[in-house]
């Protein structure tokens, strides 16, 4: 019935064999790796280092690779005058460094790394400078390499090949990993990193048709992290034009992207324009550009994971006289105080929610027009009665302003100017 058992492996040798075996082969690896002295030797490097490549791959084998020496020789490769040599020391590079050995990068650092890819970000050919990206990409992961990198201005020659392969989707894709980490390692230097022409670069990658969805999501990922530092990146970013290409991520529907993906791709969006939102100067701009007009969408039950966001710029931008009219004429205070009823018995899980509705309601409450459309709706019996179910001290005071600013009165004039509008609109929509 079942069949006869295959027979058992046989036994491994035993380790120090396997560790002299090992060895030897990384020694003989190291040997065919130094500097041709035979016409042949050129190809017995080529073989060596593709053999190289795929033992530095395993992490098993980067102690006995690094006790003979791989490393520094695989290094000194890197300025071949040979392509091909140039190209396949680089592939080595990156995947001796994939593992994150803290070892293996100071090793890397000791025998002048940095230079050597600085060198070659700026003379090679294509296929050659997408395996130095890899490179880059794995070496900038550890923090001393990646200032030494900035330092030398390996940061520049990566923007300028953004810029000067702008229609090259492959070589921007592969810039954009190092850059991001080492504008993560160097967050100080944001300013510098913009003015070099990074910013330009990655939004015409965001704003491209030729660019692919994950390239694009990548571009904004990096991009947003410019709007962490100060006002003066973020007037940049609006100078540049992001706000554009912001709009039409918010608004993608497309069918080929997974749901999952699409909507985590936008929940970066909302938050990068919630930080710009925090520059003043940035306000109008923001209006003007229609992104209110999503953020206000996504005020559903649809959207729970984009809805404490949207929140929070509609509480940060409703601060400006000119938002709060555009808010207003469009309608969008009902569907907050919808979303604030149905919040307000659960600021454990929805506080965020809450108190970002709460602060837009207190803005609106500013305008005469949305107070009074807000005192209609009974904006005053619904704060009035959250509060009394409230025991979270923030809210409390938070709604307390609320209440206060509903209770401001409102001209005479300026109620009979409401109210004949409002008799206006509504026989001009009856006609």
């Amino acid at each position: 019935g079942e069949g006869t058992p295959p027979p058992a492996p046989p036994p491994p040798p035993p380790p120090h064999r396997r560790r002299t075996r090992a060895r030897a082969r990384a020694r003989a690896l190291d040997l065919s790796l130094m500097d041709p002295r035979e016409e042949d030797q050129q190809e017995k490097q080529e073989d060596a280092l593709r053999s190289l490549i795929n033992l530095a791959a395993s992490e098993s084998n980067l102690e006995r690779l690094l006790s003979v020496g791989s490393i520094e020789r695989v290094a000194s490769l890197l300025e071949s005058e040979d392509d091909i040599i140039v190209m396949l020391a680089c592939w080595a590079t990156n995947n001796f460094c994939v593992h994150g050995s803290t070892f293996v990068f100071r090793r890397f650092a000791q025998a002048g790394i940095a230079a050597k890819f600085s060198r070659i970000l700026n003379l090679s050919t294509h296929e050659v400078l997408i395996k130095a990206m890899w490179a880059v990409t794995n070496l900038s992961r550890d923090p001393t390499l990646a200032n030494r990198m900035v330092e030398i201005g390996l940061h520049a020659s990566l923007i300028q090949l953004m810029i000067d392969y702008d229609d090259d989707t492959e070589i921007l894709d592969n810039a954009l990993d190092p850059l991001y980490n080492l504008l993560y390692a160097n967050s100080k230097l944001s300013v510098t990193f913009a003015r070099a022409g990074v910013v330009t670069a990655a939004v015409k990658v965001l704003s491209s048709h030729r660019s692919t969805f994950g390239l694009k999501a990548k571009a904004l990922r990096f991009l947003s992290m410019f709007t962490l530092s100060n006002d003066v990146l973020r007037k940049i970013l609006v100078a540049e034009g992001v706000l554009a290409p912001l709009y039409t991520i918010l608004n993608d529907t497309s069918p080929n992207v997974p749901e999952e993906e699409l909507l985590e791709v936008k929940s970066v969006a909302l938050r990068t324009i919630n930080n710009l939102a925090v520059a003043e100067a940035n306000e109008r701009a923001i209006l003007d550009s229609g992104c209110l007009i999503p953020c206000v969408d996504f005020l559903s039950d649809a959207h729970p994971e984009l809805l404490p966001t949207a929140a929070s710029i509609l509480s940060i931008l409703s601060q400006n006289e000119v938002v709060r009219i555009a808010l207003r004429h469009y309608g969008w205070l009902q569907q907050s105080l919808r979303l604030l009823i149905k919040n307000a018995d659960v600021y454990e899980d929805n506080r965020s929610i809450a108190e970002s509705l709460s602060r837009f309601v207190s803005n609106m409450a500013l305008d005469a027009w949305s107070r009074k459309m807000l005192i209609d709706k009974n904006a005053l019996k619904i704060f009035s009665a959250i509060t009394t179910r409230c025991l979270d001290p923030d809210i409390l005071a938070l709604h307390q302003e609320v209440m206060g600013r509903l209770m401001m009165p409102i001209d005479q004039n300026m109620l009979n100017e409401i109210s004949t509008y409002y008799k206006t609109d509504t026989s001009s929509a009856t006609r």
